[in-house]
């Protein structure tokens, strides 16, 4: 917003500046100086944007990171919260990936990483959304995805990671699955049953889904 006012008082440029203006002009005013103005501020905006974009991608990946994925979650269970709709967590862990980096090295590890990506992104709904979580974590968003459906996704999306060999290595992951629960206050929660989801698969022998269980729901007693 620019503001363009006869009211030409300090006064009056603080309090349009104060009430979210980018810019103030007085008239009489200079059209080639006013369309300047314009384009500064657009421009501007332009590098904000980026800045903000930038901050929000995982660079080896170019996967949404965690912050992105703590916003995005937030907005969905609020967006439930309201619609009363249903909203599934994925967990995936890639299986032994320190060993992967022991072995062949950091550089074949990106790779690893980033062919998971890739495959996740082709393999997921569209209406749903993948993050890297952290180190070789991945989380899916699976919108209005109930626990069968969430599950569904994530058994799909393994079988996708192990299809073929990455860089010539077997990759398997395993994975955590969740859904909203009337007893969850927050998105935290949910994550929290998508992990210990994940947690179990682990423990259990690993390149397979579970489901989170009553148990693995928090307050649920």
């Amino acid at each position: 917003v620019i503001f363009l006012s006869g009211r030409t008082t300090p006064k009056d440029r603080v309090l349009g500046l104060e009430a979210g203006a980018v810019d103030y002009m007085t008239k009489p005013f200079d059209s080639q100086e006013l369309l300047a103005r314009v384009k500064t501020a657009l421009r501007l905006q332009l590098q904000m944007s980026a800045i903000k974009q930038e901050a929000c991608i995982d660079r080896t990946t170019g996967l949404l990171n965690r912050a992105a994925l703590d916003d995005k979650l937030s907005d969905a269970v609020r967006m439930r919260s309201q619609t009363d709709g249903q909203l599934g967590c994925i967990l995936i862990d890639i299986d032994h990936f320190k060993s992967i980096n022991d072995r062949y090295g950091h550089a074949v590890g990106d790779q690893v990483l980033q062919e998971v990506s890739t495959r996740l992104r082709t393999t997921i709904r569209a209406d749903d959304a993948v993050f890297r979580y952290g180190g070789e974590e991945f989380c899916v968003i699976v919108e209005d995805g109930d626990a069968s459906s969430s599950m569904l996704v994530a058994e799909r999306a393994l079988s996708a990671l192990s299809a073929q060999p990455i860089s010539a290595i077997s990759v398997t992951a395993s994975a955590g699955v969740a859904a909203w629960q009337s007893s969850f206050r927050s998105s935290e929660d949910l994550l929290l049953a998508a992990d210990r989801a994940l947690y179990n698969a682990k423990s259990s022998g690993r390149a397979h889904a579970q489901q989170a269980s009553v148990a693995a729901v928090p307050n649920a007693g």
